[in-house]
């Protein structure tokens, strides 16, 4: 009886930390970025970009830079924080000079996106020992 309901317990624990990680959120956020970065295996230059869900509740982000006419789809996956952030923003991994987009936070929202690593950042990683994180503050657009 006593392991039934200790089963039971992690059972609904596992359910409930899934569940609140599969829930995508729409999402549409403006930043300026002071640097070029890299998307999966696509470079984009500085600039203004707005990051937008392609559907209401879909994974696939459009990345748009209008003065640079550059617009791609990029696929990311729900990723749920401890604690909500106070800011939305562009969160990027440093690896030497280059900058990969990583995730999309959005102030007061306990579930972002995230990126998978591309090939260019892969392999960076293997053969750099120098990386860091930098954060850009973006605006929710609502």
């Amino acid at each position: 009886m006593k392991f039934n309901l200790i089963r039971f317990v992690v059972l609904a624990m596992v359910a409930l930390v899934l569940g609140s990680v599969t829930y995508a959120q729409t999402v549409n956020v403006h930043a300026q970025v002071p640097f070029s970065f890299v998307l999966g295996d696509k470079v984009y230059p500085a600039g203004e970009y707005a990051i937008q869900s392609l559907v209401d509740y879909s994974y696939s982000l459009r990345v748009s830079n209008r003065k640079a006419k550059v617009t791609s789809l990029a696929e990311s996956y729900p990723v749920s924080f401890v604690n909500e952030p106070r800011q939305t923003a562009l969160i990027f991994t440093r690896i030497g000079n280059t900058y990969f987009l990583y995730q999309v936070r959005t102030e007061d929202s306990s579930v972002g996106r995230q990126f998978r690593p591309g090939r260019i950042q892969t392999q960076m990683a293997m053969n750099t020992t120098t990386s860091g994180t930098v954060v850009v503050a973006a605006n929710l657009v609502h």
